[in-house]
């Protein structure tokens, strides 16, 4: 492999480990981790685009994991008195989940915060450069999507 490619793999792997060490968490609510923010800020965009209650298999549909795998943090959310659980009045069998005004109020909160520091990134980096990196981080996501469609594939071609 030329010389040029594998210090420019060292400058990825060491840059992409950057990331890793820092200890980032932009989050004005400290009690709730990723996986609460991500899943508040999932039920708050389904709400707000079908202005209706949301069931957990709409949330685990969008985060792409098993109704399984919500439940722990729908019930720690609902314990922390961030959003609410109800049996749906059209089908018993269903549990609809709405955010409560504490997490209303927090999730906006959430994504001010975001929403500030990315603005602040676009600052520093200035617009053509912030556009070129959105460009470019567009690349590396298609290019590790890709790769895990790749993968998939040769396991399911293994097990045949």
């Amino acid at each position: 492999m030329d010389e040029r490619v594998n210090e420019t793999v060292i400058k990825l792997f060491a840059s992409f480990d950057q990331f890793s060490k820092l200890n980032w968490n932009p989050s004005p609510v400290c009690e709730l981790n990723r996986s609460e923010i991500f899943t508040l800020l999932t039920i708050k965009k389904i709400m707000d685009n079908n202005n209706s209650l949301v069931k957990v298999s709409d949330i685990s549909k969008i985060a792409g994991v098993t109704p399984p795998t919500i439940t722990p943090l729908i019930t720690s959310l609902e314990k922390k008195g961030y959003l609410i659980r109800n049996i749906s009045k059209t089908d018993r069998r269903v549990i609809e989940i709405e955010l409560t005004e504490k997490g209303s109020s927090t999730i906006d909160k959430v994504i001010k915060v975001f929403f500030n520091i990315f603005e602040g990134l676009v600052e520093y980096l200035g617009f053509k450069k912030s556009n070129e990196f959105v460009d470019i981080l567009s690349l590396v996501f298609n290019y590790f999507d890709n790769l895990q469609d790749i993968k998939k594939d040769n396991k399911n071609n293994k097990e045949i």
